[in-house]
């Protein structure tokens, strides 16, 4: 937090305070265990409260302002008492944009076209930023950081070559390291590029690590150059670093779209360490076919059960009919009339529609317009039952695909798309089996070393060039909720917990997490519970 003190050295000299070195020290500690809240609203209101304890003169010591963390805290704990909100659903429209600056070296909030359609400028710029963001995190390591410190000079470095500098170097045989972007410029050639130029590469002997490598994948290839080709002894992924480890670097970098006050910030991580999100859970559902009644007579079991204990927030993710509807005449009817069976469900457990939140998240194959990411929310045409006054303000949300949900201060992303299948069809080298044969774990450690939820070529995956930034992952999540259409499955990289439900519609399978313990539990629905068989509240865990 060293680069803070002089900022903060500003921020008390115009209120004509000096402090201490103990007392700088002090608020250092203070604003790193914010961890990456509003950093320079959390000093404006230690000014402030330190000036409403009455310091005896200008000088300011450690004392002083840990008095007035103490009464900032102590305010805190008497709003907890009168205010219980604590979840936050960010629309993927909301998501703010950050761009990073090559010349700051930092990343700075970018201004939002107004427009969901972008131009040609917006489609290269997608691109530069998500490899500038890319490289950015890949200097961090200490291998490809130089140093002149006579400590570190048996530390091996890796020096990057750029492809300009590579196409121009007349020392064609000397093995190189070069990052990039995975391109297909020319049927059948696969190359790669940077900002300002692109290198032909022969994939023909190359080692892969654990991931699936397809089009537009950001990459780390070693080899040598051999007559304007590229020959590859090696290509893997960048590595990516944990959120705490982005926050420390940049820790006003918030991609959850919340400008919180510090005194809310502080009521969360209250929240969170007072104990009393112990026993918080968050169910998570995907393919909830409401076409299917057997579907609602499961669902009806889960909420049955969950009724004693009172989730605070329900996840369902679609997609929500067994066949895409939509298109033809009638299907508007049919669908609202079963978002009307879904919302008269709900309303069969007082006890859950007052007290819990429900968000809906579409599917792939739900109604909506087009089929481009990111997906905007399910359409009030079908859901008004749902959005009407029968349900308390706030119970029901239906934010896009993806979307994010702060709770507390964990941050969870939940995506659903049928990507697995996608990225291992389009993989431009067979996966390689050494490390993990598991598909899914290949898939994980893609979108988290990516930093990108859909690192797929365009026309197999259209996204919206002007909202792309609403697929990055940079920092990391607390939890990542991705709906596949896959087996259940539950990875940990980089302290992001990763996890996938799997389908409710055809196996009756569902996630718990526990925010407090960042932990998720697998459950399902015992069918036998519909002949009265099964435990009382007809679920199983796993």
């Amino acid at each position: 937090m060293s680069y803070f003190n002089k900022v903060v050295a500003q921020k008390f000299y115009k209120a004509r305070l000096t402090l201490r070195k103990e007392a700088l020290s002090a608020i250092n500690e203070y604003l790193r265990k914010s961890e990456g809240g509003e950093v320079l609203s959390m000093i404006d209101e230690l000014v402030t409260k330190i000036k409403e304890c009455g310091p005896s003169s200008n000088l300011v010591d450690s004392a002083i302002v840990k008095t007035a963390i103490q009464k900032l805290h102590q305010g805190v704990r008497m709003e907890l008492e009168s205010k219980n909100q604590f979840i936050y659903v960010i629309d993927a429209m909301r998501t703010p944009k950050f761009e990073y600056d090559v010349v700051r070296k930092t990343f700075k909030l970018a201004k939002m076209s107004p427009s969901l359609h972008g131009n040609a400028d917006a489609k290269r710029q997608m691109y530069v930023q998500r490899y500038r963001t890319v490289l950015q995190r890949l200097m961090h390591q200490k291998q490809f950081a130089p140093t002149e410190s006579r400590f570190d000079k048996g530390r091996k470095y890796v020096k990057l070559t750029q492809i300009r500098s590579l196409l121009t170097q007349s020392s064609e045989n000397e093995s190189r390291v070069v990052f990039g972007m995975l391109s297909c410029i020319e049927e059948g050639k696969y190359f790669l590029e940077d900002v300002d130029s692109n290198v032909e590469l022969d994939l023909s002997k190359a080692k892969i690590d654990t991931g699936l490598y397809t089009e537009n994948c950001m990459v780390l290839v070693e080899g040598i150059l051999n007559e304007d080709v590229f020959e590859v002894a090696s290509m893997s992924f960048p590595l990516a670093e944990t959120r705490k480890q982005s926050l420390l670097m940049y820790p006003t970098m918030r991609n959850f779209g919340l400008n919180l006050k510090t005194s809310e910030r502080l009521r969360l991580e209250g929240l969170q360490t007072s104990g009393e999100m112990e026993s918080h859970m968050v169910v998570v559902l995907s393919e909830i076919w409401l076409d299917k009644p057997e579907v609602l007579d499961y669902l009806r079991i889960l909420l049955k059960g969950l009724s004693q204990s009172v989730p605070p927030l329900f996840v369902l993710m679609g997609n929500f009919t067994s066949k895409p509807l939509g298109l033809n005449a009638g299907d508007i009817e049919k669908l609202s009339g079963y978002f009307d069976e879904l919302a008269d469900l709900l309303l069969e457990f007082p006890e859950l529609t007052s007290s819990s939140k429900f968000v809906f998240i579409p599917g792939p194959r739900d109604i909506g317009i087009g089929n481009v990411l990111p997906r905007p929310g399910l359409p009030s045409a079908i859901t008004r039952k749902l959005r009407s006054n029968r349900f308390p303000e706030g119970c029901v949300a239906f934010p896009s695909n993806p979307c994010r949900v702060l709770y507390g201060t964990r941050e969870l992303l939940f995506f659903r798309q049928d990507i697995t299948h996608q990225m291992r069809r389009n993989c431009i080298l067979p996966p390689s089996t050494h490390e993990t044969k598991d598909m899914t774990n290949h898939l994980v450690k893609t979108l988290l070393e990516q930093a990108h939820l859909c690192p797929l070529p365009l026309p197999t995956r259209p996204v919206h060039w002007n909202s792309e930034h609403a697929l990055t992952m940079y920092p990391l999540p607390d939890l990542f909720v991705l709906g596949d259409s896959v087996d259940h499955f539950n990875w940990s990289h980089y302290e992001c917990n990763c996890a996938n439900p799997a389908s409710f519609a055809l196996d009756q399978s569902f996630i718990v997490y526990y925010p407090a313990s960042n932990k998720v539990q697998f459950s399902r629905v015992d069918v036998d519970a519909l002949e009265g068989d099964m435990e009382e509240d007809g679920l199983s865990q796993g």
